[in-house]
C-alpha cells in the first residue's frame, strides 16, 4: 500500500477511540494575513480589539480577559501584562519593539442557566512569518463551543462582518472565517496537503476554501476578474460580496449560503472547484488527524489501515534506520 492511498483520518480516529481519547471538537476561527511592520500590526490589533467587543456582547458571549503575552526573539524573552489596560500595553510594546508574536486570551464564562461547568477560551494570536517579519498571521479562535449551535452561527456572522471591515484595509492579503479542527499553526487545507509557509504565498494563493473567504483584487484578477467571478459564484450557488475602500473596489468576500455550522459538503466542493485555479497545488501525501473540511484528491486516502498498527509504514516510505529497534512500526498489508 502506498502512503497516499491510506485513509489516515479513519486510522487516527480508530486509534483515538482505542486509546480512550475524547472526540475532537471543531473551532470557530477568524484568520487573516496582513503585511506591514510592527506599527501596522499594532494598529490592526487595536482595530480588531475594538471590533470584537460589540459582537461578543450581541451574541451574549460573556468574556473576561485572562492574560496578554508578548514574545521577542532577539534575545528571546516573554513579557506578561497584568495591568488593567494590558491589551493596549501589549500592543504599544509590539508597536515600539521587534516583537514577533502577541496573543491575548479570554475566559468564556457560561451563563448560570447553562448546564456547562467549564469555562472555554477565546484566543487572539498574531505572529510574524519567521522568514519575512512584515507578514503577519492573525487568528481569533473560539476554543470550545460556548453554547448552542445557533449562538456559534450568530458569532460566525459577526466574525464575517469583522472580516469585511478589515478587508477595507490595504494591508490585508487574505482572510477566512471557518468552523473546523484548528491546530493554531496552519489552516486546514494546508494541514491536510502538507503545505509549509502558506503565509508567504497568501498574496497570490488563498490558503484554502472556507465558509467565508476574503480575496484581494490580485486573487480576483487571477480568477478572471470580478465580473467573471460574480457569474461563476451565481452559477455555483456561492455568496459573493464586493468590498470597497475609499469608494474604490477592494477585494471581496465569498462563501457558502448555509450558516457556518451547517455548511454542506456540496458547498465545500463548489468552493474548492471555484478557487482551485489559484490555490497552492500540492499533491496529497499523508494526513492523520481529525476529519477536515477538504476535498480529497482522486485516488487518495481510500484504503483502510488496521487499527492495531501503532506506526504504519508503507511501500514508498524510505527504509528505517538499521539502528531502529522499536516494534511499533509495521508495514501496512496491501490487501
Amino acid at each position: 500500500m502506498l502512503r497516499r492511498e491510506a485513509d489516515g483520518v479513519a486510522w487516527w480516529l480508530a486509534r483515538q477511540a482505542a486509546d480512550g481519547g475524547t472526540p475532537p471538537v471543531r473551532n470557530l476561527v477568524l484568520t487573516f494575513v496582513a503585511r506591514g511592520a510592527n506599527p501596522t500590526a499594532a494598529r490592526l490589533g487595536r482595530r480588531l480589539t475594538g471590533l470584537l467587543a460589540a459582537p461578543l456582547d450581541r451574541v451574549a458571549v460573556p468574556v473576561s480577559l485572562q492574560a496578554v503575552r508578548l514574545q521577542v526573539s532577539e534575545p528571546w524573552q516573554e513579557a506578561y501584562f497584568d495591568e488593567p489596560d494590558r491589551v493596549e500595553l501589549g500592543l504599544r510594546t509590539l508597536e515600539q519593539s521587534d516583537a514577533h508574536r502577541i496573543h491575548w486570551s479570554f475566559a468564556i464564562d457560561q451563563p448560570p442557566s447553562e448546564a456547562y461547568s467549564y469555562s472555554s477560551t477565546l484566543i487572539v494570536l498574531a505572529k510574524s512569518d519567521w522568514k519575512d517579519e512584515t507578514l503577519w498571521e492573525w487568528q481569533v479562535v473560539v476554543g470550545v463551543d460556548p453554547g448552542s449551535a445557533p449562538s456559534l452561527d450568530d458569532l460566525g456572522d459577526e466574525l464575517e462582518a469583522i472580516l469585511a471591515h478589515l478587508g477595507q484595509s490595504k494591508d490585508l492579503r487574505w482572510g477566512a472565517v471557518l468552523y473546523d479542527h484548528w491546530n493554531m499553526t496552519k489552516p486546514p487545507y494546508e494541514e491536510y496537503f502538507g503545505i509549509d509557509r502558506g503565509i508567504a504565498l497568501a498574496e497570490d494563493c488563498p490558503r484554502g476554501y472556507y465558509w467565508r473567504n476574503f480575496l484581494t483584487d490580485r486573487h480576483i484578477e487571477r480568477l478572471g476578474g470580478v465580473d467573471q467571478l460574480i457569474e461563476t459564484c451565481a452559477e455555483a450557488g456561492i455568496v459573493f460580496q464586493a468590498l470597497e475602500r475609499d469608494g474604490q473596489a477592494n477585494g471581496a468576500l465569498m462563501g457558502a449560503t448555509e450558516p457556518i455550522t451547517h455548511m454542506s459538503d456540496a458547498s465545500v466542493k463548489a468552493l474548492a472547484a471555484l478557487l482551485r485555479p489559484v490555490l497552492v497545488d500540492a499533491p496529497y501525501h499523508w494526513y492523520a488527524g481529525p476529519s477536515l473540511r477538504v476535498v480529497k484528491q482522486s485516488g487518495t486516502a481510500f484504503r483502510t489501515i488496521p487499527k492495531d498498527i501503532l506506526d504504519p509504514r508503507f511501500e514508498d516510505d524510505p527504509p528505517l534506520d538499521p539502528a531502529f529497534t522499536g516494534t511499533a512500526s509495521k508495514l501496512v498489508p496491501d490487501d
